[in-house]
């Protein structure tokens, strides 16, 4: 069995291959950039993400910071304290001391 073909019908069975291929290839690549665009659009997404938890890892580094400064000017440390309280109990023990010889010293008159 032979199939015979005018050219006309050789050129137009070539076209019509030859535009359903490109049709194709164009419905691909299509589909291709949308793909590549929603994952450009995600990429964006992670890298305002990664952004904002950087600025809030900075944020957070300059808060410790200054709760450092802040303890430093406003904590005692215990040996300074210690110091401090033995200090004030001598000063106290001293003076009642002094109170103790001045009520002798007024009983003795």
């Amino acid at each position: 069995m032979t199939i015979n073909l005018d050219p006309y019908q050789v050129f137009m069975i070539a076209v019509i291959s030859l535009g359903a291929f490109v049709g194709l290839a164009k419905l691909i690549a299509k589909q291709a950039i949308e793909s590549i665009n929603e994952k450009l659009e995600a990429f964006k997404e992670i890298k305002d993400s990664i952004k904002e938890l950087n600025q809030t890892v900075n944020n957070t580094e300059r808060d410790l910071l200054k709760i450092k400064l802040d303890i430093a000017q406003q904590y005692a440390r215990r040996d300074d304290f210690i110091r401090l309280e033995v200090h004030i109990t001598d000063e106290l023990e001293a003076l009642g001391t002094k109170i103790d010889n001045l009520k002798d010293t007024r009983n003795a008159t």
